[in-house]
């Protein structure tokens, strides 16, 4: 019978903790952390880390009281493997089992909390901020890492105090002057990110493109990604951007589920501590509708990066961009804060069934007067089909939305705004984002920008029977804590005006924790970007992102 067997033992703390999973009694050597420390051996073991493998997450174990684990019958192969637990960062190896012997592996585990965005890019016309939210009582150790196409990875490291909020500049951090990148944040507690990218007059194939896009990082690796939303045409380009930070090269496959149920289905290798990209124009036809299924042998992160260049949308022409990262998970049930519609504005609830068999799904829109309005549909097997609200909703309509469906699926939401009147402001743009599938008693949002012309809104969802009443800390780049407090009506949605809120006087950069005293809630921030002048240049657009649970 083949088996790994092994145990875990801790190096002991000095800043950040340094851990040793072993499947022998041969323990690693110390080796340097992030911040390139080198730790003394205290040989604690670590109970409860799991150790599976990637390919086949049946065979696994959990560490006991002694660091001990063991994971038998294994047959024989080659595998990728991983051990984890929650506050260290996982490790990815690589393990040969043959011969009905025990094997032995070992991993070093770094203790840490992550963040990942597989997308980033700085220009003349394009800049990239990652913002940081701290809404602990303790500072925090954080690592900002830029991983440029060639492997460099430049690091800004700084302590972030409790209660505060900061905003990393690519731009300030030596990287060529049009640089693409991916980026993994790295702390010794648990804080929130997002990252916003902002685009001023870019020209896109002689077109000038300003918008901006926002979403939060995932923070965990993953083999399966999963996107509801993806479309090409003349004047529309897609990409689908991958992060492989592991030292092992991925290969990634990529399937596109269209409306009438084909798949189509394209490879490629990812190399070790990179980022890359699919094209769907390079397999798909020239005007296609899809979502998307993203796969890897390795656990990866995945975003996709939509481009909408002179598009004529209800008669109007319009430029603009929207970006996502993906859902690890299929499920159920997925939320939406946010969510409007008039005739400048266009909503689209975005639904991939990737399943062998048909789902019946049901939209459910919460209005803020309490009525809830519901439609359903039959989604194909292996396909994408969406929701409009325009074909049940009054013509000028603020909701939020709750997906049911009788099969797992995925699920995000579209928003379109086509030459939209904002204070007198004509303003175009684009944003998106998957839903989730979970409702919390506290979210967080990574970070957040007031200004004379952006307003910025945190969306909130209360699908309960009953009202939720929240206290809200907003956090600013300078310490200061401004609390605020609402109450949300049952089965409704509601938002926060965050620029009424802070005032003038501390408009610019700011994050936000919101925590419900009763009724569990979801959260979204939505930013409008109405005529700015971006570094000399006249910018409108739109982001939104949803809310993490930090």
């Amino acid at each position: 019978m083949n088996k790994l067997t092994g145990f875990s033992r801790l190096y002991g703390p000095i800043a950040l903790l340094l851990a040793i999973v072993a499947i022998s009694y041969i323990i690693l050597a110390p080796v340097q952390t992030a911040h390139a420390i080198v730790y003394n051996e205290a040989g604690l073991p670590i109970e409860g880390a799991l150790v599976r493998l990637v390919a086949y997450p049946q065979y696994n174990d959990l560490t006991d009281s002694n660091g001990e684990y063991i994971i038998p019958e294994v047959p024989e192969g080659t595998y990728f493997i991983t051990a984890s637990k929650e506050g260290y960062t996982t490790n990815l190896s690589s393990v040969t089992v043959t011969g009905g012997a025990t094997v032995t592996k070992d991993f070093t585990l770094t203790p840490g909390y992550n963040w990942y965005f597989a997308e980033g890019s700085i220009g003349d016309s394009t800049d990239a901020y990652v913002q940081l939210s701290n809404p602990g009582d303790t500072p925090v150790n954080v690592d900002v890492r830029f991983m440029l196409l060639t492997g460099t990875v430049v690091t800004n490291s700084s302590v972030l105090p409790a209660n505060s909020t900061r905003v990393v500049d690519a731009k300030q951090q030596g990287l060529p002057a049009d640089a693409l990148f991916a980026i993994n944040v790295l702390s010794d507690k648990k804080i929130a990110a997002e990252r916003t990218m902002v685009f001023s007059a870019l020209n896109w194939g002689g077109y000038i493109v300003d918008d901006v896009h926002d979403t939060v990082g995932a923070t965990e690796l993953n083999t399966t990604w999963y996107f509801a939303e993806g479309s090409i045409s003349p004047d529309t380009v897609a990409y689908v951007q991958i992060l492989n930070p592991n030292h092992i090269q991925a290969n990634v496959t990529v399937q596109y589920m269209m409306t009438n149920g084909d798949v189509i289905t394209t490879s490629k290798v990812v190399t070790a501590t990179s980022r890359d990209y699919f094209y769907p124009g390079d397999v798909l036809p020239a005007t296609s509708l899809f979502s998307l299924k993203v796969t890897s042998d390795i656990p990866i992160m995945t975003e996709r990066t939509m481009v909408f260049v002179n598009k004529n949308w209800g008669g109007q022409i319009i430029n603009g961009l929207h970006d996502t990262i993906g859902s690890t998970e299929l499920s159920n049930t997925w939320y939406f804060a946010e969510g409007s519609i008039n005739a400048q504005t266009w909503a689209y609830v975005q639904i991939l069934n990737p399943n062998p068999s048909d789902a019946t799904v049901t939209v459910q829109y919460m209005k803020t007067t309490g009525e809830i309005v519901t439609t359903s549909k039959v989604v194909r097997a292996t396909s994408r089909d969406y929701f409009d609200p325009k074909a049940v909703l009054p013509a000028t309509s603020l909701f939020s939305i709750k997906v049911t469906s009788t099969l797992p699926i995925m699920s995000e939401r579209t928003m379109v705004f086509a030459n939209l009147n904002w204070g007198g402001k004509i303003i175009n743009g684009f944003h998106d984002t998957i839903g989730s599938t979970k409702l919390s008693n506290t979210w967080s949002l990574g970070g957040g920008y007031t200004a004379t012309d952006v307003v910025s809104f945190v969306q909130i969802l209360n699908p309960n029977a009953q009202a939720a009443h929240l206290n809200v800390k907003f956090m600013l780049t300078d310490g200061t804590v401004i609390p605020y407090t609402k109450t949300v009506a049952a089965n409704s949605r509601d938002y926060i005006d965050v620029g009424s809120v802070l005032g003038p006087s501390r408009y610019g950069w700011y994050s936000v924790q919101v925590t419900s005293l009763d009724q569990p809630i979801f959260i979204e921030k939505t930013e409008v970007w109405i005529g700015v002048t971006w570094h000399g240049r006249y910018i409108d657009g739109f982001g939104d992102t949803v809310g993490s649970i930090v």
